[in-house]
């Protein structure tokens, strides 16, 4: 009966509130709260955390592209040399690692053995072994990098024109991993499980859902494994320029349709399927309508974001050499929930130091995050509304919907919580914002969400 008289409650709650900032559950959500600014780092949204973990300088003075590679250790290259000069090879760069942070003493020292043209890098965990490749040569190379740290060329007999980024993934169609790789030309893959000196195609793309002609100096791939499609950015430069998703229709062709504005470059993906991109010198989503949404602003045009377990990334500035290592103390292990299936959103609190053995309470809203709403001496960023006043009644009487949101934190500031949802126990098309407050309350953790599917 209390589960029942919970469900009741809160689907009568939704239907009476008609949601002005709900979004829509796909492809990407839209509101990570409001930025702040930080005092060391760059301006990130409320209750976001950040930890220097070492300076790549002097040893590295341009960082260009960065991985986290083989046993979680950060690999670097380098940009030598003005306007893609002769001298513009560069060793890859290595930096032990003990889960998220560095070994100590930290070190920055070469991995592979001879300087290469290769500033763009992936990692491949099904061949442990890095990728990279130049992007200002005309006449570029591809080069697998394996453990011993010798460049192997993968394309000794066909040179690829300018190739700009490169990225991995796996089709529905093929056994095993592919190395795309975008040039000036169009899309080449190499079948990294065709032999030791891959076989190399081009890819045919049909471009008539863009208002792009041609493929030509793009770059910035990034395979979504979710969905097997590849995201890609600067399509038909200089002429008609747009950021385009490719979904594969055979092993050597695909459909490209328009996912967000021009030079706006794919970055990561996070644990639950959520796109990040850089425009300028801000990062952020893109949300339905191709709108960029900033939520870390930088301050460098050139900085990097590679995704790093639950709800953290290593994040670089160019311009300084800094290596930062950016945590969202509360994550949703789900993106989406279905309204007529139902199920269980677990919610993950890791808060930082010195939140242990305090009360917590987890907060909701269909409204959105907005400019964020003092609670305490925090700004949470979730909207109240009728929602947030259901969920604490919900919360603090123990109800099943909201399980655990109202508890204790451990020692070490980790909790684990529930968004439980009842088969038709809310309408679909609608936006849960949620947050973790901790105290009196004087903090507040970051803000997640869970989109509500038919």
């Amino acid at each position: 009966m209390k589960n029942l008289l919970s469900a009741l409650t809160v689907g009568a709650a939704l239907l009476a509130h008609a949601p002005t900032q709900a979004q829509s559950p796909a492809p990407l959500p839209a509101d990570p709260g409001p930025i702040v600014a930080q005092t060391s780092a760059p301006g990130l949204p409320v209750g976001w955390e950040t930890a220097p973990l070492f300076n790549l300088l002097p040893t590295i003075t341009t960082p260009a592209s960065f991985v986290v590679g083989a046993n979680g250790d950060l690999f670097f290259t380098e940009t030598v040399g003005a306007n893609c000069g002769l001298a513009s090879a560069t060793m890859i760069f290595r930096v032990p690692m003990n889960g998220d942070t560095p070994v100590l003493p930290v070190t920055v020292t070469p991995f592979s053995t001879v300087p290469i043209d290769a500033h763009e890098l992936v990692y491949d965990s099904n061949t442990n072994a890095l990728y990279a490749c130049g992007t200002c040569d005309q006449t570029g190379s591809v080069y697998r990098i394996p453990s011993s740290g010798v460049p192997e060329l993968l394309n000794p007999a066909v040179p690829l024109n300018d190739p700009d980024g490169l990225t991995i993934g796996i089709l529905p169609t093929k056994p095993g991993p592919q190395l795309f790789v975008t040039t000036q030309d169009g899309l080449f893959v190499f079948d990294l499980v065709s032999g030791p000196v891959p076989l190399m195609t081009q890819v045919a793309v049909d471009l008539s859902l863009t208002p792009a002609v041609i493929l030509g100096n793009w770059g910035f791939p990034l395979f979504d494994d979710n969905t097997a499609t590849m995201l890609a950015t600067n399509v038909g430069r200089p002429a008609t320029r747009t950021t385009v998703e490719l979904t594969f229709t055979s092993n050597v062709s695909a459909v490209a349709t328009v996912a967000g504005p021009d030079n706006v470059h794919p970055l990561a993906i996070d644990h639950r399927g959520v796109r990040w991109f850089r425009q300028t010198n801000e990062i952020g989503i893109v949300n339905p309508g191709d709108l960029f949404v900033p939520v870390i602003v930088s301050g460098d045009p050139a900085s990097r974001l590679q995704h790093y377990g639950a709800g953290s990334f290593f994040f670089t500035e160019v311009s300084t050499g800094s290596v930062l290592r950016i945590d969202r103390p509360l994550t949703a292990g789900a993106l989406t929930v279905s309204a007529s299936a139902g199920g269980i959103v677990p919610l993950h609190i890791a808060l930082p130091a010195p939140r242990g053995n305090e009360a917590f309470l987890i907060v909701a809203s269909a409204s959105g995050a907005g400019a964020g709403t003092p609670w305490g001496s925090s700004i949470c960023p979730v909207t109240p509304d009728i929602i947030t006043e259901v969920g604490l009644l919900l919360a603090t009487t123990g109800d099943w919907t909201a399980g655990n949101w109202n508890g204790w934190l451990s020692a070490s500031g980790t909790a684990y919580a529930e968004f439980r949802f009842w088969p038709g126990m809310f309408p679909s098309n609608v936006t849960f914002n949620l947050a973790c407050i901790v105290g009196n309350p004087e903090y507040s953790s970051n803000g997640t969400w869970v989109h509500v599917l038919p």
